[in-house]
């Protein structure tokens, strides 16, 4: 069934009619737990994250708050055979880097830290890693999101290799705006947070986006 035969009646902007038109609904899911109403959707192409998060609000707000749950959507890809494993990473970068962002700020971090490279013919994803404590402690969480990330676009079987680099005479831009400082002393104190993500999120708020430049 396609999407808007099943939520014809909601009221979209232009883009995202046309985002969801051709985009399929291939199972429904109730987390009574979590309050969760997931709906497994297979597009054609890839999703806007933000058009992702804005039609997960509509759903929420026509639908599944009746009964007391947010509305997810679960999205898989079926892709045509154009793509191979670095233009599906091309394509869906500016995706992954919103999701990071909004998600989780320390692999927003190590994401725009790290470099990727492709052996087609071999299925493997190498992933340059500065090697740093830091970023050694998330790198296991952060390979295996991409391989679930290329599983969700029918490419099963790919290998994702980390490849820890050694970054010599860096030099580092440092933020040092008191208002700055007074975040970090925040989030050095926020003990719902574990010590790592604490100095990731640290590092993140005194660098900013930019990172580290040589």
């Amino acid at each position: 069934m396609l999407f808007f035969e099943a939520f014809g009646y909601i009221k979209p902007s232009e883009k995202l009619k046309n985002t969801f038109a051709d985009i399929e609904i291939i199972g429904i899911e109730h987390y009574t737990k979590s309050k969760e109403l997931h709906l497994k959707l297979k597009s054609p192409h890839f999703i806007e994250y933000r058009s992702k998060l804005e039609m997960q609000k509509l759903l929420t707000k026509n639908c599944s708050y009746k009964l007391g749950e947010e509305t997810i959507l679960d999205i898989s890809y079926s892709l045509s055979d154009v793509y191979n494993l670095g233009t599906v990473y091309k394509n869906a970068s500016e995706y992954i880097q919103d999701e990071f962002n909004e998600k989780d700020r320390s692999f927003l971090a190590l994401f725009q830290h790290s470099e990727f490279e492709f052996d087609e013919e071999k299925r493997i994803v190498f992933i340059k890693i500065e090697d740093s404590k830091l970023y050694r402690a998330f790198s296991n969480d952060f390979c295996n999101y991409f391989k679930k990330f290329y599983e969700n676009c029918g490419m099963t079987g790919v290998e994702i290799i980390p490849e820890y680099v050694k970054v010599d005479d860096k030099l580092y831009k440092i933020n040092t705006d008191f208002r700055i400082a007074l975040e970090c002393n925040r989030i050095a104190e926020d003990n719902s947070i574990g010590e790592f993500e604490r100095a990731m999120a640290i590092i993140y708020k005194l660098f900013g986006e930019d990172g580290l430049d040589c």
